[in-house]
């Protein structure tokens, strides 16, 4: 279900979730996750690390959510990202089945000025 359509009939519940660092196990995540469940979110977003320091970590953790069938909305950046990386990501979470996204620029990395990408904003069009 898309997310903005569900916005326009009620009033919704969500949960928002990080994924743990690459060197932690999903264990805890999978188990906080499934006692989340049990509340029958309308949706659960998923937060994509500063630069995509955690990009790996954040594909586990939206196919595990999209997998027990919730819906998922995943977070996405343009921080680090060059064109064909956002179109070959954004390939990755349709093949997964994922029909809502939260673009944003992102936060700079600590040391970081600029994108170090192909776009400085959320809104810009990647194109075909």
């Amino acid at each position: 279900m898309k997310i903005a359509e569900l916005l326009q009939k009620k009033m919704t519940l969500s949960f928002e979730v990080f994924p743990p660092k690459n060197e932690v196990p999903l264990d805890g995540i999978l188990e906080t996750l499934s006692r989340l469940y049990r509340f029958k979110p309308d949706f659960i977003s998923c937060t994509y690390g500063a630069g995509g320091s955690n990009k790996g970590r954040h594909v586990e953790v939206c196919n595990a959510v999209h997998k027990s069938g919730n819906v998922i909305m995943p977070h996405f950046t343009c921080i680090g990202n060059s064109r064909d990386d956002i179109k070959e990501s954004l390939k990755g979470y349709v093949d997964m089945g994922v029909e809502n996204m939260l673009a944003l620029r992102g936060d700079f990395p600590a040391g970081w000025e600029g994108t170090r990408g192909d776009f400085s904003y959320a809104d810009e069009k990647a194109g075909t």
